[in-house]
Protein backbone atom coordinates (compact mmCIF):
# COMPACT_ATOMS: atom_id res chain seq x y z
CA UNK A 1 0.00 0.00 0.00
CA UNK A 2 2.90 2.36 1.00
CA UNK A 3 4.39 1.79 -2.58
CA UNK A 4 1.01 2.53 -4.27
CA UNK A 5 0.86 5.50 -2.51
CA UNK A 6 4.85 6.72 -2.98
CA UNK A 7 4.64 5.47 -6.43
CA UNK A 8 1.05 8.22 -6.64
CA UNK A 9 2.85 11.34 -5.19
CA UNK A 10 5.93 10.70 -7.79
CA UNK A 11 3.47 10.48 -10.63
CA UNK A 12 2.00 13.95 -9.12
CA UNK A 13 5.30 15.77 -8.47
CA UNK A 14 6.28 14.95 -11.67
CA UNK A 15 3.68 16.12 -13.48
CA UNK A 16 3.63 19.31 -11.40
CA UNK A 17 7.56 20.06 -12.26
CA UNK A 18 6.39 19.00 -16.29
CA UNK A 19 3.84 22.06 -16.04
CA UNK A 20 6.25 24.59 -14.05
CA UNK A 21 8.69 23.45 -17.01
CA UNK A 22 6.03 24.02 -20.01
CA UNK A 23 4.99 27.17 -18.14
CA UNK A 24 8.16 28.57 -17.50
CA UNK A 25 9.66 27.78 -21.23
CA UNK A 26 6.96 29.43 -22.87
CA UNK A 27 6.71 32.99 -20.53
CA UNK A 28 10.52 33.10 -21.47
CA UNK A 29 9.32 32.41 -25.01
CA UNK A 30 6.77 35.35 -24.78
CA UNK A 31 9.58 37.71 -22.77
CA UNK A 32 11.89 36.74 -25.75
CA UNK A 33 9.48 37.57 -28.10
CA UNK A 34 9.02 40.57 -26.56
CA UNK A 35 11.86 41.90 -26.47
CA UNK A 36 12.44 41.61 -30.05
CA UNK A 37 9.60 43.79 -30.98
CA UNK A 38 11.55 46.66 -29.53
CA UNK A 39 14.47 47.86 -31.76
CA UNK A 40 13.73 49.88 -34.47
CA UNK A 41 15.46 50.69 -37.44
CA UNK A 42 17.02 54.45 -37.81
CA UNK A 43 15.63 57.61 -39.17
CA UNK A 44 12.38 57.08 -40.68
CA UNK A 45 12.09 60.66 -41.90
CA UNK A 46 14.39 59.73 -45.01
CA UNK A 47 12.06 56.62 -45.60
CA UNK A 48 8.88 56.32 -48.14
CA UNK A 49 5.99 54.53 -47.99
CA UNK A 50 3.48 53.77 -49.84
CA UNK A 51 -0.11 52.67 -48.29
CA UNK A 52 -3.41 51.67 -50.08
CA UNK A 53 -6.41 52.27 -48.89
CA UNK A 54 -6.56 55.07 -47.06
CA UNK A 55 -9.82 56.15 -47.34
CA UNK A 56 -10.93 54.95 -43.86
CA UNK A 57 -9.85 52.04 -41.50
CA UNK A 58 -6.44 50.19 -41.36
CA UNK A 59 -4.93 52.73 -44.02
CA UNK A 60 -6.05 56.29 -42.96
CA UNK A 61 -4.71 55.62 -39.31
CA UNK A 62 -1.58 54.13 -40.56
CA UNK A 63 -0.71 57.10 -42.90
CA UNK A 64 -2.11 59.44 -39.87
CA UNK A 65 0.59 56.95 -37.64
CA UNK A 66 3.85 57.33 -39.73
CA UNK A 67 3.17 61.18 -40.15
CA UNK A 68 3.87 61.75 -36.63
CA UNK A 69 6.47 59.89 -36.63
CA UNK A 70 8.06 61.83 -39.63
CA UNK A 71 7.46 59.28 -41.82
CA UNK A 72 7.37 60.49 -45.68
CA UNK A 73 4.10 59.40 -46.91
CA UNK A 74 2.20 58.12 -50.10
CA UNK A 75 -1.48 57.36 -49.22
CA UNK A 76 -3.54 56.12 -52.17
CA UNK A 77 -7.55 56.39 -51.93
CA UNK A 78 -10.56 55.58 -54.67
CA UNK A 79 -12.19 58.13 -53.92
CA UNK A 80 -10.92 61.67 -54.22
CA UNK A 81 -13.27 63.38 -51.10
CA UNK A 82 -11.34 60.52 -49.24
CA UNK A 83 -7.77 61.98 -50.50
CA UNK A 84 -8.63 65.30 -49.86
CA UNK A 85 -10.14 64.94 -46.35
CA UNK A 86 -6.97 63.05 -45.24
CA UNK A 87 -4.78 65.75 -47.05
CA UNK A 88 -6.66 68.27 -44.88
CA UNK A 89 -5.96 65.98 -41.77
CA UNK A 90 -2.52 65.67 -42.03
CA UNK A 91 1.06 67.29 -42.79
CA UNK A 92 2.90 67.97 -45.70
CA UNK A 93 4.85 64.98 -45.33
CA UNK A 94 1.58 62.83 -46.33
CA UNK A 95 0.80 63.03 -50.21
CA UNK A 96 -2.48 61.58 -50.99
CA UNK A 97 -3.07 60.74 -54.67
CA UNK A 98 -6.39 58.67 -55.66
CA UNK A 99 -5.25 54.57 -57.18
CA UNK A 100 -7.99 52.13 -58.01
CA UNK A 101 -5.96 49.11 -57.43
CA UNK A 102 -8.45 47.09 -59.68
CA UNK A 103 -7.22 49.04 -62.76
CA UNK A 104 -3.93 48.48 -64.03
CA UNK A 105 -4.38 51.91 -66.04
CA UNK A 106 -4.54 53.81 -62.39
CA UNK A 107 -1.92 52.13 -61.07
CA UNK A 108 0.56 52.92 -63.62
CA UNK A 109 -0.60 56.52 -63.51
CA UNK A 110 0.11 56.45 -59.30
CA UNK A 111 3.41 54.91 -60.32
CA UNK A 112 4.38 57.72 -62.81
CA UNK A 113 3.45 60.35 -59.85
CA UNK A 114 4.86 58.71 -56.99
CA UNK A 115 8.38 58.72 -59.48
CA UNK A 116 8.03 62.26 -60.11
CA UNK A 117 7.42 63.73 -56.50
CA UNK A 118 10.69 61.04 -55.22
CA UNK A 119 13.88 62.43 -54.66
CA UNK A 120 16.40 62.02 -57.41
CA UNK A 121 17.44 58.36 -56.33
CA UNK A 122 15.19 57.51 -53.85
CA UNK A 123 12.68 54.41 -53.65
CA UNK A 124 10.18 53.11 -51.79
CA UNK A 125 10.94 51.78 -48.15
CA UNK A 126 7.92 49.91 -48.10
CA UNK A 127 4.76 48.95 -49.99
CA UNK A 128 1.62 48.23 -47.91
CA UNK A 129 -1.09 46.40 -49.47
CA UNK A 130 -3.35 47.74 -47.26
CA UNK A 131 -6.22 48.03 -49.77
CA UNK A 132 -9.53 45.46 -49.48
CA UNK A 133 -12.90 44.84 -49.88
CA UNK A 134 -15.09 42.07 -48.34
CA UNK A 135 -17.19 41.19 -51.59
CA UNK A 136 -20.70 40.04 -51.12
CA UNK A 137 -21.15 37.43 -48.08
CA UNK A 138 -22.97 34.12 -48.19
CA UNK A 139 -23.04 30.10 -48.53
CA UNK A 140 -21.45 28.77 -51.23
CA UNK A 141 -25.04 28.27 -53.19
CA UNK A 142 -26.22 31.50 -52.73
CA UNK A 143 -23.22 33.69 -54.92
CA UNK A 144 -22.02 32.97 -58.63
CA UNK A 145 -18.99 32.88 -59.67
CA UNK A 146 -19.06 37.18 -61.01
CA UNK A 147 -19.04 37.35 -56.75
CA UNK A 148 -15.47 35.70 -56.71
CA UNK A 149 -14.31 37.57 -59.93
CA UNK A 150 -15.44 40.69 -57.97
CA UNK A 151 -13.37 40.72 -54.33
CA UNK A 152 -10.52 38.97 -56.19
CA UNK A 153 -10.22 41.91 -58.61
CA UNK A 154 -9.40 44.54 -55.37
CA UNK A 155 -7.85 42.04 -52.75
CA UNK A 156 -5.64 39.53 -54.61
CA UNK A 157 -4.97 40.87 -58.47
CA UNK A 158 -5.04 44.50 -57.48
CA UNK A 159 -2.41 43.73 -54.80
CA UNK A 160 -0.21 41.23 -57.13
CA UNK A 161 -0.75 43.82 -59.45
CA UNK A 162 0.15 47.04 -57.11
CA UNK A 163 3.30 45.27 -55.83
CA UNK A 164 4.93 44.23 -59.40
CA UNK A 165 4.81 47.65 -60.55
CA UNK A 166 6.12 49.21 -57.38
CA UNK A 167 8.66 46.43 -56.45
CA UNK A 168 11.65 48.44 -58.66
CA UNK A 169 11.48 51.43 -55.90
CA UNK A 170 11.34 48.81 -53.22
CA UNK A 171 14.03 46.36 -54.51
CA UNK A 172 16.65 49.88 -54.89
CA UNK A 173 15.96 50.86 -51.05
CA UNK A 174 15.87 47.15 -49.84
CA UNK A 175 12.82 47.33 -48.13
CA UNK A 176 9.97 45.51 -47.54
CA UNK A 177 6.65 44.70 -49.00
CA UNK A 178 3.41 44.45 -46.55
CA UNK A 179 0.58 42.46 -47.32
CA UNK A 180 -2.93 42.56 -45.86
CA UNK A 181 -4.28 38.64 -45.23
CA UNK A 182 -7.13 37.61 -43.17
CA UNK A 183 -7.12 34.82 -40.50
CA UNK A 184 -9.76 33.45 -43.18
CA UNK A 185 -6.24 32.84 -45.26
CA UNK A 186 -5.76 29.96 -43.00
CA UNK A 187 -9.66 28.65 -42.59
CA UNK A 188 -12.32 29.55 -44.67
CA UNK A 189 -15.76 30.47 -42.77
CA UNK A 190 -18.83 29.01 -44.62
CA UNK A 191 -20.43 32.69 -45.37
CA UNK A 192 -17.14 34.64 -46.50
CA UNK A 193 -16.14 31.94 -49.29
CA UNK A 194 -14.97 34.60 -51.71
CA UNK A 195 -13.13 36.30 -49.26
CA UNK A 196 -11.09 33.69 -48.03
CA UNK A 197 -10.54 32.05 -51.89
CA UNK A 198 -8.53 36.09 -52.06
CA UNK A 199 -6.79 36.02 -48.46
CA UNK A 200 -5.69 31.98 -49.48
CA UNK A 201 -4.29 33.58 -52.70
CA UNK A 202 -2.66 36.27 -51.02
CA UNK A 203 -0.84 34.31 -48.83
CA UNK A 204 0.87 32.18 -51.35
CA UNK A 205 1.68 35.48 -53.52
CA UNK A 206 3.29 36.04 -50.05
CA UNK A 207 5.06 32.56 -49.83
CA UNK A 208 6.62 32.85 -53.46
CA UNK A 209 7.34 36.66 -53.02
CA UNK A 210 9.30 36.37 -49.93
CA UNK A 211 11.47 33.77 -51.69
CA UNK A 212 11.94 35.15 -54.65
CA UNK A 213 12.94 38.66 -53.23
CA UNK A 214 15.33 37.44 -50.63
CA UNK A 215 18.40 37.36 -52.85
CA UNK A 216 17.90 41.17 -53.06
CA UNK A 217 17.59 42.10 -49.80
CA UNK A 218 13.70 42.77 -50.18
CA UNK A 219 11.71 41.31 -46.74
CA UNK A 220 8.04 40.37 -47.23
CA UNK A 221 5.06 40.37 -44.36
CA UNK A 222 1.45 39.62 -44.16
CA UNK A 223 -0.63 40.87 -41.67
CA UNK A 224 -3.62 38.26 -40.48
CA UNK A 225 -6.27 40.18 -38.85
CA UNK A 226 -9.77 38.93 -37.36
CA UNK A 227 -12.22 41.12 -37.53
CA UNK A 228 -12.44 44.75 -36.41
CA UNK A 229 -13.88 47.61 -35.89
CA UNK A 230 -14.05 49.07 -39.19
CA UNK A 231 -15.99 49.01 -42.72
CA UNK A 232 -15.23 46.06 -43.84
CA UNK A 233 -15.82 44.62 -40.44
CA UNK A 234 -18.79 46.30 -39.69
CA UNK A 235 -21.39 43.72 -38.16
CA UNK A 236 -24.33 45.90 -39.77
CA UNK A 237 -22.82 46.16 -42.72
CA UNK A 238 -22.09 42.57 -43.20
CA UNK A 239 -25.72 41.68 -42.08
CA UNK A 240 -27.22 43.91 -44.57
CA UNK A 241 -25.43 42.32 -47.62
CA UNK A 242 -25.78 38.76 -46.13
CA UNK A 243 -29.70 40.05 -46.55
CA UNK A 244 -29.09 41.06 -49.93
CA UNK A 245 -27.46 37.80 -50.51
CA UNK A 246 -30.33 35.91 -49.23
CA UNK A 247 -32.94 38.27 -51.21
CA UNK A 248 -31.38 37.33 -54.30
CA UNK A 249 -31.00 33.81 -53.98
CA UNK A 250 -33.88 31.23 -55.52
CA UNK A 251 -37.21 30.27 -54.19
CA UNK A 252 -35.70 26.42 -53.63
CA UNK A 253 -32.69 27.68 -52.38
CA UNK A 254 -34.43 29.33 -49.56
CA UNK A 255 -36.99 26.87 -48.84
CA UNK A 256 -33.48 24.44 -47.87
CA UNK A 257 -32.32 26.42 -45.79
CA UNK A 258 -35.79 27.73 -44.04
CA UNK A 259 -37.57 31.19 -43.80
CA UNK A 260 -35.82 31.31 -39.99
CA UNK A 261 -32.31 30.68 -41.35
CA UNK A 262 -31.25 34.63 -42.06
CA UNK A 263 -32.57 35.62 -38.69
CA UNK A 264 -30.60 32.71 -37.08
CA UNK A 265 -27.27 34.07 -38.97
CA UNK A 266 -27.68 37.76 -38.15
CA UNK A 267 -27.77 36.75 -34.25
CA UNK A 268 -24.31 35.17 -34.34
CA UNK A 269 -23.18 38.30 -35.94
CA UNK A 270 -24.78 40.42 -33.01
CA UNK A 271 -23.45 37.87 -30.27
CA UNK A 272 -20.13 35.91 -30.23
CA UNK A 273 -19.41 37.91 -33.71
CA UNK A 274 -19.80 41.06 -31.99
CA UNK A 275 -18.04 40.17 -29.00
CA UNK A 276 -15.17 39.60 -30.71
CA UNK A 277 -14.78 42.40 -32.97
CA UNK A 278 -11.44 44.24 -31.92
CA UNK A 279 -10.14 48.02 -31.70
CA UNK A 280 -7.77 48.79 -35.42
CA UNK A 281 -5.17 50.02 -32.87
CA UNK A 282 -3.96 46.39 -32.82
CA UNK A 283 -3.51 46.51 -36.66
CA UNK A 284 -2.26 49.40 -37.04
CA UNK A 285 0.47 48.68 -34.82
CA UNK A 286 1.56 45.68 -36.36
CA UNK A 287 1.85 47.41 -39.25
CA UNK A 288 4.52 49.90 -37.67
CA UNK A 289 6.43 46.62 -36.23
CA UNK A 290 6.31 45.01 -40.02
CA UNK A 291 7.64 48.55 -40.86
CA UNK A 292 9.97 49.63 -39.01
CA UNK A 293 10.92 47.08 -36.81
CA UNK A 294 14.43 45.85 -37.10
CA UNK A 295 13.13 41.88 -36.22
CA UNK A 296 9.85 41.82 -38.36
CA UNK A 297 7.55 38.86 -38.00
CA UNK A 298 7.07 36.83 -41.06
CA UNK A 299 3.43 36.58 -40.04
CA UNK A 300 1.13 39.26 -37.45
CA UNK A 301 -1.93 37.42 -36.25
CA UNK A 302 -3.89 39.91 -34.82
CA UNK A 303 -7.17 39.44 -32.95
CA UNK A 304 -8.84 37.31 -29.96
CA UNK A 305 -10.58 35.76 -32.94
CA UNK A 306 -7.62 35.21 -35.32
CA UNK A 307 -5.60 33.32 -32.65
CA UNK A 308 -8.16 31.26 -31.09
CA UNK A 309 -9.70 30.18 -34.99
CA UNK A 310 -7.25 30.58 -37.18
CA UNK A 311 -4.20 29.51 -35.30
CA UNK A 312 -5.55 26.16 -33.88
CA UNK A 313 -8.44 25.32 -36.09
CA UNK A 314 -6.71 24.67 -39.28
CA UNK A 315 -4.33 22.05 -37.92
CA UNK A 316 -7.17 20.05 -36.73
CA UNK A 317 -8.55 16.91 -38.62
CA UNK A 318 -11.31 18.54 -40.85
CA UNK A 319 -14.04 16.62 -39.15
CA UNK A 320 -13.38 18.22 -35.91
CA UNK A 321 -13.07 22.32 -36.85
CA UNK A 322 -16.06 21.28 -39.07
CA UNK A 323 -17.85 20.15 -35.94
CA UNK A 324 -16.56 23.01 -33.82
CA UNK A 325 -17.56 25.30 -36.45
CA UNK A 326 -21.37 23.86 -36.60
CA UNK A 327 -21.34 25.09 -32.91
CA UNK A 328 -22.09 28.25 -33.79
CA UNK A 329 -22.93 28.23 -37.71
CA UNK A 330 -26.57 27.38 -38.16
CA UNK A 331 -27.48 24.27 -40.42
CA UNK A 332 -30.03 24.86 -42.76
CA UNK A 333 -33.26 23.79 -42.11
CA UNK A 334 -33.30 20.70 -44.73
CA UNK A 335 -30.32 19.03 -42.70
CA UNK A 336 -32.62 19.65 -39.25
CA UNK A 337 -35.57 18.00 -40.80
CA UNK A 338 -33.29 15.15 -41.74
CA UNK A 339 -32.17 15.06 -37.98
CA UNK A 340 -35.01 14.85 -37.00
CA UNK A 341 -36.47 12.44 -38.83
CA UNK A 342 -34.12 9.74 -37.90
CA UNK A 343 -35.23 9.95 -34.38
Amino acid sequence: MELLIFAYDTCIMTYLWLFIYVLFTVCVYKLFRWILTLPRIGSTSDRYVLITGCDYGFGNLLAKKLDKMGCRVFASCLRKDSADKLNEETSDRVTTLEMDVSSPQSIRRALGLIQYWLPKGKGLWSIVNNAGILGRPGFIDWLNVEDYKHVADVNLFGLIDVTNVFLPLVKKERGRVILMSSFLGRLSLPCSTPYAVTKYGVEAFADGLRFSMAPFGVSVHVLEPGFHKTNIGDTSVIKSNIKDSWERCSDDIRKQYGDSFIDKMTKVLDGPGALLVAHPKHVVNAYKHAIFGLFPKTRYVVGLDANILGVPLPYLPGAISDMLLTLFIPQPNCIISMVNSTH
